[in-house]
């Protein structure tokens, strides 16, 4: 029997083969349009907890469009700050699909950034106010610098951004990667509280660690006319109840993020307005006037992963990128 060969990358080495923000960006949304014409199959999510506030959650999908397979492993935990470790941690697993057998094993760390913040980009393309100037950024983590840096790529006349964390060391790694990775000049600046952060806001951008327990903190009035609130988190930070007060929602899968809201709270859910698919395909209207304040939140999807992880592995093979292991199958 033939051994079956499994290329390995690290974190450093997914990031190693070149993939470009443009390139992540149309991958995304290519699988968008996939969502969108159902050429999917995308079974719930499946997870576990080790404790309150931690969750360990697998992703399985198939892109019959895209001949992709595979399934992401993903863990969040809370208490990893006090270890010195990222909140989100995880693999991802790309599989042949004529064969399924495995055919690369790599981090996610750097696919689930770049991918979170390339479909917050998206939906800011369609949903965002053209002319948008201010943005506020409200948890400065790995989350909140990708995606509200993913958004000054589509948005160029944001001049300025708002950052809110608790932890000082996160507002200035922050203001330290916009300076880096911004192709132009944006005045950013740490602010003292979520109010300040929200109020006079084009854009607004939640990524901190949720509970179910947790009070909001924002006050859906603090909201401009116009806004586009881009909630990476969920909607804890504004109740579930306050997302209606919104003109519209839209999310990445509607049948996903109802489950989690009927987790949350039996009673009326808020109406949904479009999947994001279906706004990048055209067949629903995206921001309609000035005026509107639209809501998006994105719970996540594993065909964003697995097409990006797909492609990683390609070049990889090309490049020489990677360790290979060998499977040794009983037989």
């Amino acid at each position: 029997m033939r051994d079956i060969e499994i290329t390995f990358l690290s974190g450093k080495e997914t990031m190693a083969v070149g993939i470009t923000d443009a390139q992540v960006m149309e991958i995304v949304e290519r699988t968008l349009r996939s969502h969108s014409d159902k050429t999917i199959q995308l079974p719930s999510k499946i997870s576990v907890h080790a404790y309150e506030g931690a969750a360990s959650i697998a992703m399985p999908t198939y892109i019959e469009d895209m001949d992709a397979l595979g399934c992401k492993w993903i863990s969040d935990s809370p208490r990893n700050y006090a270890h010195d470790l990222p909140y989100i941690t995880g693999l991802v697993v790309v599989n042949d699909p004529e064969t399924c057998i495995p055919l690369a094993v790599m981090d996610s760390s750097w696919i689930t950034k770049s991918r979170t913040g390339a479909v917050t980009a998206i939906a800011a393309k369609h949903l965002a106010r053209r002319g948008s100037r201010i943005m506020g950024v409200i948890g400065a983590g790995v989350q909140g610098r990708s995606n509200s840096l993913a958004i000054c790529r589509v948005l160029p006349d944001i001049q300025t951004i708002k950052v809110f964390d608790i932890r000082d060391e996160a507002r200035q790694k922050y203001m330290r990667e916009a300076e880096k990775t911004l192709d132009r000049s944006i005045d950013v600046m740490p602010v003292e509280n979520v109010k300040e952060a929200v109020e006079s806001s084009d854009v607004v951008i939640t990524a901190i660690a949720t509970t179910a327990k947790m009070s909001p903190i924002i006050s859906t009035e603090w909201f401009k006319k116009g806004v586009f609130y881009a909630a990476i988190d969920d909607w804890s930070l504004i109740g579930l109840e306050a997302v209606s007060k919104f003109d519209k929602f839209v999310t990445d899968d509607l049948k996903q993020t109802r489950s989690f809201m009927l987790k949350e709270s039996p009673k009326e859910l808020p109406t949904f307005y479009a999947e994001l698919g279906d706004i990048v395909t055209g067949k629903k209207a995206g921001r309609e006037n000035d005026i509107e304040r639209i809501m998006d939140n994105n719970l996540g999807l594993a065909i964003h992963d697995i097409a990006l992880a797909k492609r990683v592995y390609e070049l990889a093979r090309q490049k020489g990128i990677g360790h290979r292991l060998t499977l040794d199958v009983c037989d």
